[in-house]
């Protein structure tokens, strides 16, 4: 299935989830999204460790939680979940080509799709003066995290990425008109990233991401 039918596919399955919730008056909201949210884990997790999917089950759990309680657009709330899981700090010890191969590696892994691993960096990222600060300060060179932190690079953006998704879909069926849902923020892992860099480009997402890793690192909840 390419992404584009499992983007139909996810739109599908979230008008059914938002009909559901509306007809099942008598059950839970929150165990209907449970139900949802830990089903499609199962099925994108299937190849990954237990630990890995037990925690992405507690986050899970955790974002359906505290959704209705918590403030700030999708990013901001995804990092107010992960942060109560994971606060390492991350940016002083990668670079941005650290970034861009764990897409290239979790897009070939996910999706069977290999992408030019050559991205443009912002000479004026398109952020706040702080953000393009370390931007800049780690957007060039090679590799350099270690394994430890190649890992724990790789649990964040899984993690906020899942969790962004969440609150995509959470904002759908709560009728956020702030919401905007396409191919790269309703979909698949590996398939979120592949549309976002057919669509837009590899630099935009490594940007996106980074923004994630910023926000992750200097959120103040």
């Amino acid at each position: 299935m390419d992404c584009n039918s499992q983007f139909e596919l996810w739109k599908g399955q979230v008008q059914k989830l938002k009909s559901s919730m509306s007809s099942l008056s008598e059950t839970e909201p929150k165990n209907v999204l449970q139900h949802f949210f830990l089903q499609a884990a199962e099925t994108e997790l299937k190849g990954e460790l237990e630990s890995v999917k037990n925690l992405m089950k507690k986050i899970i759990c955790s974002a359906i939680e505290y959704a209705p309680l918590l403030q700030g657009d999708i990013r901001q709330k995804s990092v107010q979940i992960v942060k109560m899981f994971i606060d390492d700090p991350i940016l002083d010890d990668i670079s941005l080509a650290d970034v861009r191969n764990i897409i290239v590696f979790d897009v070939y892994k996910q999706c069977h799709i290999t992408i030019d691993t050559y991205f443009e960096r912002y000479s004026s990222p398109p952020g706040e003066a702080d953000q393009a600060e370390i931007y800049s300060r780690i957007a060039h060179g090679s590799a350099k995290a270690s394994a430890e932190k190649t890992e724990l690079l790789t649990s964040i953006l899984l993690y906020m990425q899942v969790v962004k998704r969440f609150f995509t879909i959470y904002g759908i069926i709560t009728d956020d008109p702030s919401v905007q849902i396409s191919g790269h923020t309703l979909n698949w892992l590996g398939a979120i990233w592949a549309e976002h860099v057919t669509h837009k480009s590899l630099s935009d997402l490594i940007w996106e991401l980074f923004l994630d890793l910023w926000y992750y690192e200097n959120s103040l909840f």
